[in-house]
């Protein structure tokens, strides 16, 4: 015994109207014809609601670029008269201040954001190990000067010979036990390939002279600065 099965496509009843929908009516085309809640919209009619379709989406582009326009309008764009409209005046000073003060405050965000509270940890740490710590006289068992306080030659080749590889080169713990992993700066930062160090000169008469010691004094050194390297 064999079956046959016929689809067959029902028509919607031809009810037709001359109204045109509006936006919360359901509209469907079917084979042409545009239906809106089940209700057949009449041919000539249809124009007439592509038009207003048309019309409105044209209306609402126009609002949303009016909305920005008006968002960044500023006194130049909008060439406003002080004398004649001190209202429209004040109210796009108002709003250039209230978007300067916005884009100020995600610029501080995104550029202090990516600054990590370690670095300056980590900064403190070195230089109270390089710059601040005082060398030690093993012979007289007395605290020599720090890194800033050299004054002759002598003094540095000591400081390069006590305080540099002491603190580059961690051999003991604070209980003077050896360390078990060497390499580490402070037990905790690793020290990445060799130790490189760059000399960084101040040029000559990069500070004032009284003019009465300029015929005794040929030479002044200022304190380090980027604008008084000699390069």
């Amino acid at each position: 015994m064999v079956l046959e099965q016929h689809s067959c496509r029902v028509q919607p009843s031809l009810a037709f109207t001359n109204a045109i929908p509006n936006s919360k009516e359901k509209e469907v085309y079917i084979d042409g014809t545009l239906y809106a809640d089940g209700m057949v919209i009449d041919q000539r009619e249809q124009g007439a609601y592509r038009v207003k379709e048309r019309q409105h989406k044209k209306y609402s582009c126009k609002q949303l670029l009016r909305f920005i326009r008006k968002l960044w309008a500023t006194q130049q764009t909008e060439k406003i008269d002080i004398e004649e409209d001190n209202e429209k005046y004040v109210r796009t000073t108002l709003r250039e201040l209230f978007i300067y003060m916005v884009f100020l405050g995600v610029l501080t965000i995104v550029v202090f954001g990516m600054v990590s509270s370690n670095m300056h940890t980590l900064t403190q740490a070195l230089k109270g190990v390089f710059v601040d710590s005082n060398m030690l006289d093993e012979s007289t068992n007395s605290t020599g000067p720090s890194f800033t306080e050299l004054t002759r030659m002598e003094e540095f080749w000591d400081y390069m010979t006590q305080t540099v590889p002491s603190g580059l080169f961690t051999e003991n713990w604070y209980n003077a036990r050896n360390v078990s992993n060497y390499g580490y700066i402070l037990h905790e930062n690793r020290l990445l390939g060799a130790v490189r160090m760059r000399q960084k000169k101040v040029r000559n008469n990069s500070c004032t002279v009284a003019k009465d010691f300029r015929q005794e004094i040929k030479f002044c050194y200022n304190a380090y600065a980027p604008a008084f390297e000699d390069k």
